[in-house]
């Protein structure tokens, strides 16, 4: 995928993909000469991983029981 595509999809801009990728925050990313592509199927795992991540079921806590 290109820095387009995935910025695109991530719904950001390119200056902030571009911080991500340096930081090696956006797995499957690689550079060929100068340009950066990112891996569609290692993308789509960690986009899974990160909506298993954000959408696991919430343990209440005690306190919250209380009333």
């Amino acid at each position: 995928m290109t820095v387009d595509e995935v910025a695109e999809f991530l719904r950001c801009s390119r200056e902030t993909l571009y911080r991500l990728l340096n930081k090696g925050e956006i797995p499957g990313a690689f550079r060929v000469g100068s340009d950066w592509r990112v891996s569609a199927d290692q993308f789509e795992e960690y986009i899974r991983q990160s909506q298993r991540e954000h959408t696991a079921p919430s343990v209440s806590s005690p306190s919250k029981n209380l009333k």
